[in-house]
């Protein structure tokens, strides 16, 4: 974990650039799309983490998809981004099916009928 650390206070300024910029615009992106500043602000250090994990294992396991290293920083933050946005969905689904679920299982009383006063 502490190696997690390490790294990532040693990343370049450009990787964090580009990891703060696509972060912003995948959270405009989320607060557009659903219309709920919540989630975007829920979703923001989700998305950061994400792409900081995915720069961190492209440059300890030496994965290269182009002999460019600004280019290999752009498609690690892009595929951290992916990943931790369909963790976000799986979770939100998750969530939504337990919401559901427990509210069908709620019975609401029925209320009687009263005739009008007049």
């Amino acid at each position: 974990m502490f190696k997690f650390f390490h790294d990532v206070a040693n990343f370049d300024e450009y990787t964090l650039t580009i990891v703060g910029v696509f972060v912003v615009a995948a959270a405009y992106l989320v607060r557009e799309i659903v219309n709920s500043t919540g989630l975007a602000l829920f979703s923001a250090p989700v998305l950061l983490i994400g792409a900081l994990v995915a720069n961190d294992v492209f440059h300890t396991k030496f994965i290269f998809a182009t002999a460019d290293k600004d280019t290999n920083v752009v498609v690690a933050t892009a595929m951290g981004l992916i990943g931790s946005m369909v963790l976000l969905l799986i979770s939100i689904w998750v969530s939504v099916r337990i919401s559901e679920r427990s509210s069908t299982r709620k019975k609401l009383l029925q209320l009687p009928d009263v005739p009008p006063a007049t």
